[in-house]
């Protein structure tokens, strides 16, 4: 029979990815006063130079907008091209965080499929365009889907609205490109529990139980992600994987490797087209048109589906 997945966890995936780059929240790892520059936060990881952010305090309801990243120091420190002015007494105690705005404001929705009504703006929709499956090799089928990422925007103000479209767009598109492997549907997963080596192949693990032979895993960290497959078990807490990780990784509780039910092999943002009017009103938008190959497996009797009855 076919192992045919659900659609709609592909398109959940997206919307995790985009909402976490467009709207990225990231907590403060020391407190800050009026006059810093420099912000140390949890990880760095979907900030980039030119960012805009607003600092927030949601304890006590205030915040700063307007604020814009000069540079990524490195994974949990980042500078602002100009000095937080507002003496708010930004703490971790207070659960302090920095934000990614756009134009000074957040997302209001993220929405699958095409809502006939968008309440409030920006918003984005995301859509399965089509599918298509052809094999790959015997039993393997690469299924083929097609994906359509649109961003809007009110065009209140020419160059503003153009600014803010740009903005949401490059962040959906810098996400997209860093999860070269989206991940999708559901999953067994287990804590590291010993450091990793750049170039290493045997990892140990809290329970090596889920894990079989060829299956595809995700090393998930809280700076970054690795992609390999399950060579072997080689007893109950130590497995070897074909392909080695490319970086070094201290082992902790933020230090997971994830088994996947699904395999997307290759995804891209491949084209975008800028500018559009939509649905007859004042809206700038974007569209991305994305792909994702996924292997799928055709088990052995896949096409004896009785005829009569």
């Amino acid at each position: 029979m076919s192992n045919k997945k659900p659609t709609i966890e592909l398109l959940e995936s997206i919307r995790r990815i985009v909402y976490r780059w467009v709207n990225t929240q990231t907590p403060l790892t020391a407190d800050v006063a009026a006059g810093a520059t420099v912000l140390y936060v949890e990880s760095t990881k979907r900030w980039a130079k030119g960012d805009q952010l607003a600092i927030i305090d949601y304890e006590r309801e205030v915040h700063e907008p307007f604020l814009v990243v000069d540079e990524v120091v490195d994974d949990t420190t980042l500078t602002l091209s100009t000095p937080i002015r507002v003496n708010a007494g930004w703490t971790v105690a207070n659960n302090s965080v920095i934000r990614k705005t756009h134009n000074g404001k957040l997302m209001e929705g993220i929405y699958i499929g095409d809502p006939a009504v968008i309440p409030q703006y920006p918003a984005i929709t995301i859509m399965e365009q089509s599918r298509s499956s052809n094999f790959e090799a015997l039993n393997l089928t690469k299924e083929n889907h097609s994906i359509q990422i649109a961003s809007f925007t009110q065009a209140t103000n020419n160059e503003d609205s153009y600014r803010f479209l740009l903005s949401i767009t490059d962040n959906i598109e810098r996400g997209l490109k860093n999860n070269f492997y989206p991940f999708v549907g559901s999953y067994d997963q287990t804590q590291i529990t010993a450091d990793i080596a750049a170039g290493d192949r045997v990892i140990k693990v809290d329970d090596s139980s889920i894990f079989e032979p060829g299956r595809h895993v995700l090393l998930d960290s809280l700076h970054r992600s690795e992609e390999s497959s399950v060579k072997c078990i080689v007893d109950a807490t130590t497995i070897e994987l074909h392909a080695p990780f490319m970086n070094a990784y201290t082992s902790g509780s933020s230090l997971q490797l994830i088994a996947m039910t699904r395999f997307f092999y290759n995804s891209w943002p491949a084209d975008i087209d800028y500018g559009f009017i939509h649905k007859g009103s004042l809206l700038h938008a974007s569209t991305i048109s994305y792909f994702a190959w996924e292997a799928e497996i055709q088990e052995a009797g896949g096409w004896l589906d009785p005829v009569l009855s």
